[in-house]
């Protein structure tokens, strides 16, 4: 009985995608300030999608299971040729994260795991093609709402928990760079609950 008295409520939510390098204060002030000086080129990605939040009768725990489509891009430098390459991503995202209401159901934090299901992209970057890239791994994510009548902000970091190389061969001159793609990324967004 307690589990159908579970009460969920329903929302839309959008999110610009801004990759870090880690969850450290220092590498997210660092990455918010580099897309605010570069107006967001080449470095701001978005998501949207649904999400549920089921309020956990007589607690101020709640189960909210999310599905979105996430977009983004990781540029880097390889070192040792000073080759620039972008590595494209378009995926699927299933948070399924459990969070505590801490002001009534006005502020809350939550955390869980998250599945990350990558989509087909264009492999070609330039002259080089993609290789050997994975089609499904495993994040997790952690952050905080704000709910003001139906109107939701949000912020939350996604970290991986195992290292995503991508392998990106030349097919002119053969030259091999890997890269380490592991998605480190700081979502910000606003959402509608219905």
């Amino acid at each position: 009985a307690g589990i159908c008295s579970a009460q969920a409520k329903f929302s839309i939510k959008a999110n610009l995608a801004v990759p870090t390098a880690s969850s450290t204060w220092k590498d997210v002030s660092s990455s918010l300030g580099t897309t605010y000086d570069e107006s967001g080129k080449n470095s701001v990605g978005y998501n949207v999608g649904l999400s549920s939040k089921i309020s956990l009768p007589g607690t101020s725990f709640f189960v909210m299971p999310e599905i979105y489509y996430t977009e983004f891009k990781n540029n880097f430098t390889e070192s040792k040729t000073n080759t620039t390459l972008s590595a494209n991503n378009k995926r699927v995202d299933v948070p399924v994260l459990v969070g505590m209401d801490l002001v009534g159901e006005y502020f809350g934090v939550y955390a869980g795991p998250v599945a990350l299901f990558k989509l087909k992209n264009n492999k070609w970057y330039n002259d080089f093609e993609e290789f050997n890239t994975k089609k499904f791994a495993l994040g997790y994510q952690l952050g905080a709402q704000l709910t003001i009548k139906n109107l939701i902000v949000s912020g939350r970091y996604e970290g991986a928990f195992n290292r995503e190389e991508r392998n990106f061969i030349n097919q002119q001159t053969g030259q091999d760079i890997v890269y380490d793609n592991s998605p480190s990324l700081l979502f910000l967004g606003l959402g509608y609950q219905f």
